[in-house]
């Protein structure tokens, strides 16, 4: 049986296509831009968390305080579910630009062909 017959098999290769020399930098270079991004927008989104909650918080009475418990768990699983969908989102716009450039590079790599320019 073919390895490549079943899901985890085509994952497998696919990996494996990506990371080969010519092709890797098509695959590299979006997924370094995006996870830049997104790494950035967490980190701060993260560090000022707790001023905002503390923020939100004084205009609550002292009683209560305990809130910031809550919020903070709640905030922090809010932001990584809404990151979840826009590093996804985002990926596909930041590779985009490369995706016509890595299926010519992967089929030169499969079929041995040059492929034509007529797009």
């Amino acid at each position: 049986m073919n390895k490549a017959k079943t899901g985890f098999g085509y994952f497998h290769q696919g990996f494996q296509i990506a990371f080969t020399p010519g092709i890797r930098r098509y695959v590299l270079l979006p997924l370094l831009a995006n996870i830049v991004l997104v790494g950035s927008a967490m980190y701060y989104l993260f560090s000022h968390l707790n001023v905002w909650i503390e923020g939100w918080l004084g205009y609550l009475p002292e009683f209560l305080s305990w809130l910031s418990y809550v919020l903070w768990p709640l905030l922090a699983l809010t932001i990584l579910a809404t990151f979840s969908y826009f590093f996804s989102t985002l990926a596909n716009f930041i590779a985009a630009p490369f995706n016509g450039l890595l299926a010519e590079k992967v089929e030169e790599m499969l079929t041995g062909q040059k492929v034509s320019e007529e797009g």
